[in-house]
């Protein structure tokens, strides 16, 4: 998940339901998860991460297959 981030790939991830709630006795929950992640990025950057919309998406998606506008 974190290189997802790191690699600036604005493709979509999902997680299933069942990802959401885990075994009591671990505690596993996917916010857990992204807790930890959001924890260990912030830890090497300041950089804020943004939230992005369908179509800033699309227009990334599309400047990373073409390369940069001159």
């Amino acid at each position: 998940m974190l290189s997802h981030v790191l690699n600036n790939d604005p493709r979509v991830g999902y997680a299933h339901q069942t990802d959401l709630i885990g075994p009591a006795a671990t505690g596993y929950t996917i916010l857990s998860l992204i807790n930890s992640m959001l924890s260990q990025y912030s830890s090497w950057t300041t950089t804020p991460l943004e939230q992005v919309t369908d179509a800033t998406d699309a227009s990334t998606l599309l400047l990373q297959s073409t390369g940069p506008v001159p």
